[in-house]
């Protein structure tokens, strides 16, 4: 799918992405779809020139934060419709679905963990594929306050946008491999991939200072 994408004009590509980043924040279906890839080819785009990249993050950040929101608020809506549902069985298929696709009891700690810090847990759940389809239902149908909900999630989704559209940047060629290893590993290969990124970069900035300053001498 995100081969095919990558053929599109830039304006039909952002809004193709956008799609895809609100639904799989958003719906129970979310799972299925190619989040990470997602940003990691629209990072090869801005290294490729196609795609700005000071556009792409914007744009995937929007997006995602906008899927956790419709999660929650939809789920919020459910809690005052029925508070006394098992968090564990909701009325919808999919989402009964998604719960036991991520674990019962990995959602049982999950739930523990909103009841007691809700806003790392909301952000952390963002750089995990399955868990930023299922957090903010968790958080919605949980009771967690909207407020602290969005001081969690909207920054979460950003950091998240920027740091993998600039692995995606930084891969290049290696796009594929990298792509099937973040869709595998979640969040710590992409936090270390991201700390490489920035290695990288440092040394190659370092690099160009010094053959600038060797050339003016």
């Amino acid at each position: 799918m995100v081969e095919h994408v990558m053929g599109l004009p830039v304006p039909a590509l952002l809004v193709v992405a956008a799609v895809v980043l609100v639904l799989e924040s958003g719906s129970p279906l979310g799972v299925l779809l190619p989040g990470s890839p997602m940003l990691l080819a629209l990072g090869l785009l801005s290294r490729q020139g196609v795609v700005p990249l000071w556009v792409a993050v914007p744009v995937a950040g929007a997006a995602s934060a906008l899927g956790c929101q419709w999660a929650f608020l939809r789920a919020r809506r459910l809690r005052l419709l029925d508070a006394d549902a098992d968090l564990l069985e909701p009325p919808g298929r999919w989402e009964r679905g998604l719960i036991r696709r991520a674990g019962p009891e990995r959602v049982r700690r999950a739930l523990s963990l909103l009841e007691r810090r809700a806003v790392p847990a909301v952000a952390g759940a963002h750089f995990v594929s399955v868990l930023r389809t299922l957090l903010p239902r968790l958080a919605g149908r949980a009771g967690v306050a909207h407020l602290r909900f969005c001081a969690a999630s909207v920054p979460a989704a950003f950091t998240w946008a920027a740091v993998v559209c600039v692995l995606g940047r930084v891969a290049g060629e290696a796009y594929g491999r990298v792509s099937a290893a973040v869709g595998v590993a979640g969040a710590p290969l992409v936090v270390l991939a991201a700390l490489g990124a920035g290695a990288v970069l440092l040394v190659r900035r370092r690099r160009a200072a010094r053959v600038a300053r060797s050339g003016t001498v």
